[in-house]
C-alpha cells in the first residue's frame, strides 16, 4: 500500500519502504537522473552603427527585412521593357542599339531621380544590365559586319545566284572574312 509521499505503508510496525518501482513517476520538480539544464546565453546582438541603431540591412534575427520607405519612381519599368524589346531588335543592329541607349538613359533618369526623393525606382538596375549587354552585343555587331573584308565577302555572297558562285566567293574571301578567328558561316 502506498502513502501519499511516494512511500509503501509498513505491515506490522515496520519502518517505510521507498517506492522501488521503475515505472513509477519522478518526485515533485526533478527528473530521475537527470541534470538540471544550464542557464542558455543571452542571443547575440546585431553590430550597431555608431548613433546606437541597428546596422543597415541588418534588423536583428528573426526580424523581417527593412523595405526602403520613400516613394515609387516611375521610369525603372518602362526602362526594362523598352530594354527587353531592344532584345529581338538586335536582329537589325542599329535598330537595337538605339533602343538599348534610350533604356539606359531613362534607368539613369529613374534612379537619380529615386535618389533625390530617397525612394526606388523597381527594374531601373536591371534595365541598366539588360540595356548594357545589347548596346555592346549591337556594337559588336555593327564593327564586325562594317570589316572591308566582311562587307565584301557578304556583298559577293548577296550577288551570287548560283552554288558555284557562292563557292567562288568563299575561296575568294578565305583568308579576308575571318579577321577574329571566325569562320565564314558566322558571317553570312
Amino acid at each position: 500500500m502506498e502513502n501519499g509521499d511516494g512511500t509503501q505503508r509498513a505491515r506490522d510496525g515496520e519502518r517505510p519502504v521507498p517506492d522501488d518501482n521503475p515505472w513509477a513517476a519522478p518526485p515533485e520538480g526533478e527528473q530521475a537522473g537527470q541534470r538540471p539544464a544550464p542557464p542558455r546565453p543571452a542571443p547575440p546582438q546585431p553590430p550597431s552603427s555608431f548613433w546606437g541603431r541597428p546596422a543597415r540591412g541588418e534588423g536583428g534575427p528573426g526580424s523581417p527585412q527593412r523595405r526602403p520607405t520613400g516613394p515609387v519612381v516611375s521610369g525603372g519599368r518602362p526602362a526594362l521593357l523598352l530594354a527587353l524589346v531592344a532584345l529581338p531588335a538586335l536582329a537589325s543592329p542599329e535598330i537595337g542599339v538605339i533602343l538599348a541607349v534610350g533604356a539606359l538613359v531613362l534607368a539613369a533618369l529613374a534612379i537619380r531621380e529615386a535618389r533625390r526623393q530617397r525612394g526606388t525606382a523597381p527594374g531601373a538596375v536591371a534595365a541598366l544590365v539588360v540595356g548594357s549587354c545589347v548596346v555592346s552585343l549591337g556594337v559588336s555587331t555593327l564593327v564586325t559586319s562594317a570589316l572591308p573584308g566582311a562587307r565584301d565577302y557578304r556583298e559577293c555572297r548577296e550577288q551570287a545566284l548560283t552554288h558555284a558562285a557562292r563557292a567562288e566567293c568563299d575561296e575568294r574571301y578565305e583568308d579576308e572574312r575571318s579577321p577574329f578567328g571566325l569562320e565564314g558561316a558566322a558571317l553570312r
